[in-house]
C-alpha cells in the first residue's frame, strides 16, 4: 500500500468511493491481512493458556493469588485462571537474575512499567 495517498491523523474519513476500484481492493485486502494477523494472535493465546492450564495446573494454582469460591483440583482449570495467574508471576519472572534470557531483555526494552499498574516490581 505504499500508493496510498497519506492522509492526516485527525482528518477522518478517505472517502472511498471516490477512489477506483483497483485501491478500494487493495484497501480491503490490507484490512483482511490486519484482521487475520490479530485472529491468528488471539487463537495463539487462547491455545497457551489453554495448554498451560491442562499441564501446569499445581503451578497455576501456586501462581494464582487471587480468590475464588471453589477450587475444584479434579476439574480441568479455566482460561481466566490461567491468566491471572501467568499476570501475578510477571514481577517474579523480572525479579529472578539467574536466567537473563534473549526473551527477558525484549520484554524489559519493550514494556513502559510507568503505565503498567498490574506488573510493578517491588522495591
Amino acid at each position: 500500500m505504499k500508493t496510498m495517498k497519506p492522509i492526516s491523523r485527525r482528518s477522518g474519513n478517505q472517502h472511498l468511493h471516490h477512489k477506483s476500484i483497483e485501491y478500494r481492493e487493495r484497501i480491503k485486502r490490507k484490512m483482511s491481512a490486519y484482521h487475520r494477523h490479530i485472529q491468528l494472535g488471539l487463537i495463539a493465546q487462547q491455545g497457551l493458556l489453554q495448554y498451560l492450564a491442562c499441564t501446569m495446573a499445581d503451578t497455576v494454582w501456586m501462581k494464582f493469588g487471587s480468590w475464588l469460591r471453589t477450587i475444584r483440583t479434579g476439574i480441568p482449570l479455566s482460561e481466566q485462571v490461567t491468566a491471572l495467574a501467568l499476570k501475578h508471576s510477571i514481577p517474579e519472572f523480572f525479579a529472578d537474575t539467574r536466567n537473563y534470557g534473549i526473551f527477558k531483555k525484549f520484554l524489559l526494552e519493550k514494556i513502559d512499567f510507568k503505565r503498567s499498574d498490574g506488573i510493578k516490581l517491588a522495591a
